[in-house]
């Protein structure tokens, strides 16, 4: 409940969309994780906002501050901190990678410290300026709708961090442009498939496999049958040469031809049309012809004679009689 009501107050104040945002959630709520359901709750809010959540971000940035909370008779504080969701997840990342390399061992088992009092020590450290063993630099996910790349916010889905924090159009593309420490995770626009991470990542996700599979089906090479499922995915321009990780990169190959693309006199260069023309020693080349386009089926009671654009319409008609009627040309 509580979760639902963090996003509620972002609902206008309209009997009818209070009702189907109560309702929406209800029906979806008991299957969902809380951070499941507090994601679902925020993207919902912001579609049915009356100002779009980059307002919010602005206006809410205005009231960012750090504050501390004594606690009587214990000697303990809170330090709390109100700040963009993004640099918030990017300092807990941080603090969580730093907790996981302490290491308690060699210590007594009553002076050993849980994962959360080791977080809570890095904190400290880290801002009050005691050096520290290791350090790292974290990494979190952005998520974003290629439309909101193009200046064109997509309102079913908007930018997250980590799939949970949504953040504004703005703040998405100053992150992907300029944040190193970002892996870059483009989404279609249809079903927030993730379809390439540019040379962020060498390895392809699960959702870039599922697409490039589904479209080639087989083995890359021309002539080989073996199924998708059976092969690997190889970068069609080389990782090593500059190649991305995205599906117009990506294609699957059997682990023979896999080999044979590496390890041979064999060159196999991308085509035009999404196909590889593979190169044999002796100079000969071979490609897949399933990749041209067919030619177009011409009509059999068209007749190629001279034609004129019909007045008003710029659809072209034949102005000599077949088969009792004027025939327009193909398309």
């Amino acid at each position: 409940m509580r979760t639902i009501l963090s996003a509620f107050h972002r609902v206008p104040v309209d009997e009818e969309l209070q009702l189907y945002f109560d309702r929406f959630l209800a029906d979806r709520g008991a299957q969902l994780t809380n951070a499941k359901l507090r994601a679902l709750a925020d993207t919902l809010a912001e579609r049915l906002a009356d100002r779009p959540l980059e307002c919010e971000h602005e206006l809410a940035s205005r009231r960012r501050r750090l504050w501390v909370e004594h606690e009587q008779g214990t000697g303990m504080a809170y330090l709390t901190a109100y700040l963009p969701g993004d640099q918030a997840i990017m300092a807990k990342t941080r603090i969580d990678l730093m907790a996981e390399t302490l290491d308690d061992s060699p210590l007594p088992a009553e002076q050993q410290r849980t994962l959360d009092q080791k977080r809570l020590d890095v904190f400290a450290d880290v801002l009050i300026g005691r050096g520290l063993e290791s350090e790292v630099r974290p990494s979190i996910n952005v998520y974003v709708p290629l439309l909101n790349l193009a200046g064109c916010p997509d309102e079913l889905r908007p930018a997250t961090i980590d799939g949970q924090v949504p953040i504004s159009p703005a703040r998405a593309r100053q992150l992907v442009g300029t944040c190193t420490s970002l892996t870059r995770l483009f989404t279609d626009p249809v079903d927030a498939a993730i379809l390439g991470v540019g040379r962020r990542q060498y390895a392809p996700t699960a959702d870039m496999k599922r697409f490039v599979l589904a479209r080639d089906e087989t083995c890359a090479r021309p002539g080989c049958t073996r199924p998708g499922d059976d092969c690997d995915l190889d970068h069609r321009i080389d990782w090593a040469l500059g190649g991305e990780t995205d599906v117009a990169n990506l294609n699957p190959k059997c682990p023979g031809d896999h080999v044979m693309k590496h390890e041979t006199r064999w060159k196999v260069t991308p085509g035009p049309r999404g196909e590889d023309i593979w190169t044999s020693p002796g100079g000969r080349r071979y490609w897949d012809h399933t990749a041209d386009p067919p030619d177009p089926p011409v009509p059999t009671t068209w007749s190629p004679a001279p034609f004129d654009v019909h007045p008003g319409t710029g659809s072209a008609f034949c102005p000599e009689q077949n088969d009792g009627g004027t025939a327009e040309s193909p398309a």
